[in-house]
């Protein structure tokens, strides 16, 4: 099978991190805690917002932002915050500068499992271990709004990074960055735009119209996945797996298998 230059470069990638110590800043992680709650969220509104490489191809992505873009087209863009989100940040440094072995704790709704990401705190900005490179991708729950009048949808995603930058106010300005299955993003969406309807029946005979190719005046999954600009968008636009279902980002991108996601966040401080 041939290789092109990308795809050689990250076989011998693969090849080095099995032979050398993990990129990754790993646990057990002794810092004292800092809480925080997120209090603001910023959706993107195109594939370059708050977009980073995941896979290493030296492309930014966040296929999230090109669907948002449509749907900000059509008047349905998201709004709303995520569900309880909060984080915690563990450091040895208390001035929260400088710490090679930092992590932080993401819990991205009030019933998701908390997940630990390890990184580094430079000159006050944090720097999680990054999905192009990471041997161990964290999994974990981000609660984003995708359609206006609709909840938060609660996301399982891969490959989760984070940064964070200090405010000047005691808290931080904070991007996500992952990856998940089209299925479940494709799943969500249908989801909320079935609560938007019924929370805008106005919209219901357009809406309807656009997508009930039967004509019985409903929306099927099937249905919705079938449009052709669904499922443009819905498709998978990152490779983050190997053909045997192995953590293997790919910058070739032959079997493209993720949707890329990015969203901006703020934190406050929160006292225990």
């Amino acid at each position: 099978m041939r290789l092109d230059k990308l795809a050689w470069i990250a076989v011998l990638t693969a090849s080095l991190a099995g032979g050398c110590a993990s990129p990754d800043v790993t646990g057990p992680f002794t810092g004292s805690p800092h809480y925080y709650v997120v209090d603001g969220l910023t959706m993107p509104r195109s594939r370059t917002d708050f977009a980073d490489d995941l896979n290493g191809d030296a492309r930014v992505d966040n296929q999230l932002g090109a669907i948002a873009e449509v749907l900000d087209g059509q008047g349905f863009g998201p709004s709303g915050l995520p569900a309880d989100a909060s984080l915690t940040l563990l450091t040895d440094d208390a001035t929260l500068e400088h710490d090679e072995h930092a992590a932080i704790v993401w819990q991205g709704a009030r019933d998701a499992e908390p997940v630990t990401i390890g990184g580094r705190l430079e000159s006050g900005r944090f720097t999680s271990n990054r999905t192009r490179t990471t041997l161990a991708p964290a999994s974990g729950t981000v609660a984003l709004p995708l359609v206006d009048g609709a909840d938060p949808a609660a996301l399982d995603v891969i490959g989760l990074e984070i940064e964070l930058t200090p405010d000047g106010a005691d808290g931080f300005d904070g991007e996500l960055h992952a990856a998940l299955d089209p299925a479940q993003a494709l799943s969500a969406a249908y989801g909320a735009l079935l609560q938007m309807l019924a929370a805008r029946p106005l919209l219901r005979s357009l809406v309807i119209g656009a997508f009930d190719a039967d004509g019985d005046g409903r929306i099927s999954l099937d249905e919705f996945a079938a449009s052709p600009a669904v499922h443009a968008l819905a498709a998978p636009d990152v490779q983050l797996f190997d053909d045997a279902g192995r953590w293997a980002p790919n910058p070739a991108n032959d079997h493209k298998d993720s949707l890329s996601l990015g969203a901006r966040f703020h934190l406050a401080r929160k006292e225990r």
